[in-house]
């Protein structure tokens, strides 16, 4: 996939997003219909007198690298807010939202700590501390080496692990 598609692929992952939701009875507003490129959430959805606000992420790298946005944007997130996370569902693949050809994750607002951390984890201690403000928050799916200065690779595994089809983490 080339690069000019991002916008693309990120506005068919809200679009997914919005259409899964809607399957289980949540009223869905897409945030970017009045605000293009909202910097913070994408969806407002509500159902039962609740409303939750959604960030949705959709990696179009094969590799399975999934980035949460500048550390000062998802710092901001709530705890009560959601991060849905599309990526492709194997290693080495594409993303392919239309044929459904993804793994989703629903993460809790309070939940971005994990990737957070790894960031600021890497960033820490060197030259690299003055990009952690301006680089985007990222998990990777990869092994960390040990003693090495990434965890990015412990902190995907760890999202994936309690948040891979989480559709339990949403309010009733």
């Amino acid at each position: 996939m080339r690069r000019l598609d991002t916008r693309t692929v990120g506005d068919d992952g809200e679009a997914e997003a919005a259409r899964l939701l809607t399957r289980r009875g949540w009223a869905v507003e897409n945030l970017n219909d009045t605000v293009a490129n909202h910097p913070l959430y994408d969806l407002r959805a509500s159902k039962n007198g609740c409303t939750i606000n959604i960030s949705v992420k959709t990696a179009r790298s094969a590799n399975r690298h999934v980035r949460f946005g500048p550390y000062a944007v998802i710092s901001q997130l709530a705890d009560d807010a959601f991060i849905f996370v599309f990526l492709s569902p194997h290693k080495g693949t594409e993303i392919d939202i239309g044929t459904e050809a993804y793994e989703l994750w629903i993460v809790p607002g309070h939940a971005r700590h994990i990737a957070i951390d790894a960031h600021v984890h890497y960033h820490s201690g060197d030259e690299l501390a003055a990009a952690s403000s301006t680089s985007p928050v990222m998990v990777k799916d990869k092994i960390d080496r040990s003693g090495g200065r990434s965890i990015s690779g412990a902190a995907f595994n760890t999202l994936r692990n309690q948040y891979k089809d989480a559709w339990t983490v949403l309010p009733a």
